[in-house]
């Protein structure tokens, strides 16, 4: 359906709630049939809409839980024929607009497809296409956390636009331009116990904001690590190396008992749902499955 300013496309629209609960919920459609996708755009030169698997807008104290969402795809831009090409619109898996105190929580974000640029003069393809972004937090306070964001590349896993408050723990970002990136100021962020991998760009970049990164690995980040003068980075905490992924080529982005991100997480952390090693104890791996059944231990 149409949402927001009636040029983006969402499969499921919420908005002005209270106290919202949302569980088990799977959005999308099959590969090869995505759904849904935005609108090609409607003028001369005009972009393609956002499609958009989860639009929540102006909800305070909401709480998303297991929520699955793939196949997402922006709209086709379209040109003048001459010299204005439309570009192709986002494919976006969540966004957040304003509102307050909202939870995300065990998420899976995935196949999400930008629409194409507006085809050129003569016929010739636009370069113009939109981008991916798995989760994108507008104006909102929010927790996010264990949350998986693969294949939005050369977009985004999160975006944060805004000054409010947020805090990332538990991600895996998996084949992405950006793993998680702060666009305009950027308020408080806490980001932990995260895995982001294959990342062609930055995997965190945050110019304006104030903030925290601990307990997290890297593995073949194209530009920068972590790009932010005021970001305070707890580097002992860090690993850089292969998290060892079970089988990256089926998709399968749970950890190997040999992985360094296994029992590497904050020490601080509840892992009471993670399997205990052999003296009864547990520590939270790094990334999506930290603090479930589908952890490792050593």
């Amino acid at each position: 359906r149409r949402a927001g300013n009636a040029s983006n496309y969402a499969k499921v629209y919420i908005r002005r709630a209270r106290d919202l609960t949302l569980l088990d919920l799977r959005i999308g459609g099959q590969v090869g049939a995505p759904l849904p996708g935005g609108a090609e755009g409607l003028f001369p030169g005009a972009a393609g809409a956002a499609g958009l698997g989860l639009l929540l807008e102006d909800v305070d104290g909401a709480r998303v839980e297991r929520l699955d969402v793939a196949n997402i795809t922006g709209g086709r831009g379209r040109t003048d024929g001459d010299v204005v090409y439309g570009p192709g619109g986002p494919g976006v898996g969540v966004r957040v607009v304003g509102g307050s105190a909202v939870e995300l929580i065990d998420l899976s974000v995935r196949a999400l497809t930008p629409g194409a640029g507006g085809d050129g003069p003569s016929g010739f393809a636009g370069l113009l296409g939109g981008v991916s972004v798995g989760v994108h937090l507008v104006d909102t306070s929010a927790i996010v956390e264990r949350v998986l964001v693969t294949g939005t590349r050369p977009g985004v896993g999160i975006e944060l636009s805004g000054r409010e408050p947020t805090g990332l723990r538990g991600l895996t970002v998996y084949d992405a331009g950006y793993g998680v990136r702060g666009l305009a100021a950027t308020g408080l962020l806490l980001v932990a116990d995260s895995i982001f991998s294959r990342i062609e760009a930055e995997a965190l970049r945050a110019e304006q904001a104030n903030g925290a990164l601990s307990y997290s690995a890297f593995d073949r980040v194209g530009d920068a690590h972590v790009v932010g003068a005021d970001f305070e980075v707890q580097a002992e905490t860090l690993v850089f190396a292969d998290p060892r992924f079970t089988n990256e080529i089926l998709g399968d982005l749970s950890l190997r008992a040999t992985s360094p991100c296994v029992d590497a997480g904050d020490p601080d952390a509840a892992c009471e749902a993670e399997p205990a090693d052999a003296d009864g104890l547990c520590r939270l791996d790094m990334g999506h499955l930290g603090n479930t059944a589908a952890a490792r231990s050593r």
